[in-house]
């Protein structure tokens, strides 16, 4: 079990200026991008995330969360 944590951990939100790294993990959610490029559109305009525009959509699924 401790590998997985280890592997799996996400140290920060994609987010400017968030603050999940300041509090508990076991209590944070983070949610990686979708697959389908249809939905990662919707979602990249509702948190309007300027500095990963350029990034294509399996980048975004693998490397980055909210």
């Amino acid at each position: 079990m401790d590998f997985l944590n280890k592997r799996f951990r996400i140290g920060k939100c994609c987010i400017k200026d968030c603050k999940s790294f300041e509090l508990d993990p076991d209590l944070i959610s983070h949610f990686s991008f979708p697959k389908d490029p249809s939905r990662c559109a919707v979602w990249m305009d509702n948190v309007k995330l300027c500095h990963l525009n350029n990034v294509d959509i399996v980048t975004l699924n693998k490397k980055y969360r909210l």
